[in-house]
């Protein structure tokens, strides 16, 4: 999954784009844990969004 599906599935999904990387970096995560992302779509994902200023809590 490329980082434009996840914008557009979150877009799609919370009716509103994201406001900042951390906003995609949590849907992503919650996509992981429930088996929507698979493991090696995700880990480009959160290299991808660390490059865009998204942090972990």
């Amino acid at each position: 999954m490329k980082i434009q599906e996840l914008i557009v599935q979150f877009m799609i999904n919370k009716s509103q784009p994201p406001k900042h990387a951390n906003f995609l970096l949590d849907y992503a995560r919650n996509e992981y844990v429930s088996g929507k992302i698979c493991l090696q779509d995700y880990r480009q994902l959160l290299l991808e969004l660390s490059r865009r200023g998204a942090t972990h809590p």
